[in-house]
């Protein structure tokens, strides 16, 4: 999921992506609410929570990268 997530960033101008390590920044996880790994965090509060299909993925990334309009 993230070789996925950090390829679509580096293709698409209007995305940005950002690891971070839950184990490492454990107060950051839990500031951003994030209880399972791996949890994708996206514009519009979308969140996505756990091993995500690679075609549901690109998908979600898509309507992400397009902005509140991309999204049905």
């Amino acid at each position: 999921m993230v070789r996925l997530v950090l390829t679509f960033a580096c293709r698409q101008p209007r995305f940005t992506a950002e690891v971070v390590t839950t184990g490492e920044f454990l107060e950051e996880a839990r500031q951003a609410g994030i209880r399972a790994v791996p949890t994708l965090l996206l514009p519009g509060d979308l969140r996505l929570i756990g091993n995500i299909p690679p075609p549901v993925l690109a998908e979600r990334l898509l309507e992400a990268a397009a902005g509140p309009a991309g999204r049905p």
